[in-house]
């Protein structure tokens, strides 16, 4: 890809986010924040530039249906045999709220974050409300890791991986709505790249 190609991909995926910024569904859809212009970031938009052989073509798309198809038996399959984390009740006054990563179940056995250290530890002791929320980065559903949280100090919650299934469902309609709509804004479209 080249420079001026990439500026136009950012250009033309910004327009299509600030057209409607106020519309998470749309602000969500990954594939319109190009992060940095790295190959590796960059191979999702090739097609976009290069002309692609029909084959190729019917190829990636059989690969993204596959894909879609998969991820979507995966997320159904996880509803149903992860049980849900009961809801932790916070008061509205925490002063400081630390996102940090939890990459091994070893990490709750440990006094000190993982990321910011003994920093949460000494703000309480100060007096200060703290809030540290982990990222559930290991294999286990987040009911299994929290119950091992309960050992740490009371300023921690696990980020779920998932939410209530009506809330799941939810999203999905919301996203395919989006689909649809961006869709049938792209058949009106002059401008044949955006």
């Amino acid at each position: 890809m080249t420079e001026e190609e990439y500026k136009l991909l950012c250009s033309t995926c910004d327009s299509i986010l600030f057209e409607d910024h106020e519309n998470m569904d749309r602000v969500a859809i990954s594939w319109l924040h190009v992060i940095r212009e790295h190959p590796v970031f960059l191979d999702k938009y090739e097609g976009l530039f290069k002309k692609q052989a029909f084959v190729l073509r019917v190829v990636r798309y059989a690969r993204y249906i596959s894909k879609s198809i998969l991820l979507t038996f995966r997320l159904i399959w996880r509803l149903i045999l992860f049980q849900r984390t009961k809801k932790a009740r916070y008061s509205n006054s925490i002063d400081i709220i630390f996102v940090s990563h939890l990459l091994s179940t070893a990490q709750l056995a440990n006094e000190e974050d993982f990321y910011f250290g003994c920093i949460p530890n000494q703000l309480a002791q100060q007096g200060l409300s703290v809030l540290v929320v982990l990222i559930n980065h290991t294999s286990l559903p987040d009911c299994h890791v929290s119950e091992q949280i309960k050992s740490l100090q009371g300023h921690s919650i696990i980020l779920p991986k998932l939410l209530s299934s009506v809330s799941e469902f939810n999203i999905w309609v919301r996203t395919k709505k989006q689909a649809r709509l961006l869709r049938k804004k792209a058949k009106a479209e002059k401008n044949q790249f955006r």
